[in-house]
């Protein structure tokens, strides 16, 4: 139970000083950047032993925390301010039925092979990084009246 309880604090140590150290970044750089780390995170729970590799693993875990703020702040620079309200609600819902789906899927994927649902993350991580590179603005939009415009 002790061990338990430090993965679970090493997990919230990284929700913090990750969250502290990507969120100064240019939000396309620091999902990315949170997107390895995920991966990261995913190999070291799955193929790591002993506890260091655990405490590592659950501390870049904290990474998942800072993933939402990141993709909301990218939301923010591709639309128009009287967009905003429609855009963010959008991604709270893909989000939303994202962690809906989750658990099912992980059981199903987990009861035909239980290392199967990681591979199956890391695959996806990789499809949203590709979606990122390809969709997420590099920089801001630049219109009169939009929050980032100078």
């Amino acid at each position: 139970m002790g061990e338990i309880g430090i993965l679970g604090s090493f997990y919230s140590l990284g929700w913090v000083v990750l969250a502290l150290t990507l969120g100064r970044m240019h939000p396309r750089l620091g999902f990315l950047l949170a997107l390895g780390l995920a991966a990261l995170s995913v190999v070291l729970l799955w193929h790591g032993s002993g506890m260091l590799p655990l405490v590592l693993g659950y501390f870049l875990a904290g990474v998942f925390r800072t993933v939402r703020p990141l993709v909301n702040t990218q939301v923010e620079l591709l639309v128009h301010p009287e967009e905003i309200g429609l855009a963010f609600g959008l991604a709270e819902t893909m989000g939303a039925i994202a962690v809906l789906l989750a658990a099912p899927l992980s059981g199903l994927l987990y009861s035909h092979g239980p290392d199967l649902p990681f591979p199956v993350s890391l695959g996806l991580m990789g499809v949203a990084a590709v979606l990122c590179i390809w969709c997420a603005p590099a920089g801001p939009i630049h219109t009169p009246g939009h929050p980032t415009a100078q």
